[in-house]
């Protein structure tokens, strides 16, 4: 081949050896004599193997010499990998201003071959077209093709954006359930939690977001929600699709799912562990149509509404308590010290009042939540009961919830461990009453 001319080399491009037509290729370019690009334009318009006409595409890519007008030509080619190949050998067309070609490369998003439409996201997604990510979902959509559906969607897969630090058996569970989501919940969600967009439609979406959602951080509602599906208007939107139950699967797999959501997307909430989706799993087992968002609602403590009659005393920063109780998630009360264990914050209420627990709301300083702690009570401020609650928070809302409701004046909340480099603040503090009993519904 070394003693033949540039236009023989030509002719092997259509050679049956792939060496051979490989080979030719890299000669062609190194050789860089544009003088055989008419000859490459005849092949990639009339030779009869696809394989040929490709190589011709990338060896005028190779020697500067493709235009627009013959891209256009390919992009129609009666070949998928002649299709596929042409919107590949446009992207250096596109990175040289050439915008007229983005129109129709993403038109064949509805081609007829799976090759071509994940060709045509994946160039999207190289050059970041802008709403590549919205568009990408649209075609996996639509598509009838098991193929676009399942590689497309790998597309869209970043790394794990999740919030805080994790063991490595805490990782596996959130990898675990990172992928369930990917393969079931992303259809209506979407990749990034913000729910996934309806053709057609501008700003709607097939299910309610979760990126940011306060339903998606309360300690029962997405168990729930997973177990027994999830019916009706939301926030007064009613959406396309339901959320179906998930309960046939097992403890595992509903809490990987939902410590994965309670994760990602911007979200701050606590894993969600195995013991607990068998709680409830036991305790709504006679439980047969979905819940709706007021049923679920109701079911929970509420906030006490009478904060303005509390006294907050802290072992650091007093001054600034008041923070914690003025509705304005922007503010915080803080130790203004990095955690070292011993700090405590104690909530007096007027009078002795049933109790279900305390939240405390740390988003707005996602890594200041308390890296452990105990909850003691007390009638007069003196004699405290033995530790109601301990743990170990790993999100930015800390629900304190007691096993049942106690009656009493005082709340004291100790800090017990240490976090160098993090205070520990509250922006918003509740003081949780018991739920109203709520009548059984869509029991057998």
């Amino acid at each position: 081949m070394l003693e033949e001319t540039p236009a023989q080399w030509v002719a092997h491009l259509a050679h049956p050896n792939g060496w051979w037509r490989d080979t030719a290729q890299r000669m062609l370019i190194v050789k860089s004599d544009k003088s055989v690009a008419p000859a490459l334009v005849a092949m990639t318009q009339k030779h009869e193997n696809h394989l040929a006409r490709i190589h011709a595409l990338w060896t005028l890519e190779g020697l500067g010499a493709l235009t627009p007008e013959l891209v256009t030509e390919k992009l129609k080619d009666e070949d998928a990998q002649v299709r596929a190949a042409a919107i590949r050998v446009a992207e250096t067309l596109l990175k040289q201003g050439n915008e007229a070609l983005i129109a129709q490369i993403k038109s064949l998003r509805q081609d007829s071959s799976p090759t071509v439409v994940l060709q045509s996201l994946m160039t999207g997604k190289l050059l970041n077209w802008p709403d590549w990510k919205k568009d990408s979902q649209t075609t996996l959509f639509l598509s009838p093709s098991l193929g676009v559906k399942e590689i497309g969607a790998q597309l869209l897969v970043e790394a794990p954006k999740l919030a805080g630090n994790f063991s490595q058996q805490d990782k596996k569970r959130l990898e675990k359930g990172q992928e369930a989501f990917r393969t079931i919940c992303f259809a209506c969600h979407g990749f990034d939690g913000k729910g996934m967009p309806m053709p057609g439609r501008e700003g709607v979406t097939m299910a309610p977001p979760l990126a940011g959602s306060k339903t998606v951080l309360q300690s029962d509602f997405l168990v729930k929600v997973l177990l027994h599906g999830l019916a009706g208007p939301i926030e007064g939107k009613t959406y396309e699709s339901q959320m179906v139950p998930l309960g046939s699967n097992s403890d595992e797999w509903i809490a990987d799912v939902a410590s994965y959501v309670r994760k990602a997307f911007g979200n701050q909430g606590a894993l969600v562990t195995k013991d607990e989706v068998k709680k409830l799993r036991t305790a709504n087992k006679d439980r047969v149509v979905a819940w709706t968002i007021d049923e679920l609602r109701a079911g929970l403590p509420q906030p006490m509404t009478n904060s303005k009659e509390w006294k907050l005393t802290s072992s650091l920063n007093d001054s600034a308590l008041s923070k914690a109780l003025d509705n304005d998630p922007g503010s915080r009360w803080s130790t203004n010290k990095f955690q070292a264990g011993g700090e405590w914050l104690t909530i007096e209420l007027p009078a002795e009042t049933e109790v279900a627990g305390v939240e405390l709301d740390s988003t707005r300083s996602a890594n200041d939540f308390p890296r452990g702690y105990t909850v003691v009570v007390s009638s007069n401020g003196t004699e405290w009961s033995k530790p109601l609650l301990t743990g170990q928070p790993s999100g930015a809302v800390t629900e304190l919830v007691f096993e049942k409701p106690v009656k009493t004046k005082f709340v004291k909340i100790t800090q017990t461990s240490s976090a160098k480099g993090n205070f520990w603040s509250v922006h918003e503090l509740h003081v949780m009453k018991p739920a109203a009993a709520v009548p059984a519904v869509g029991a057998k």
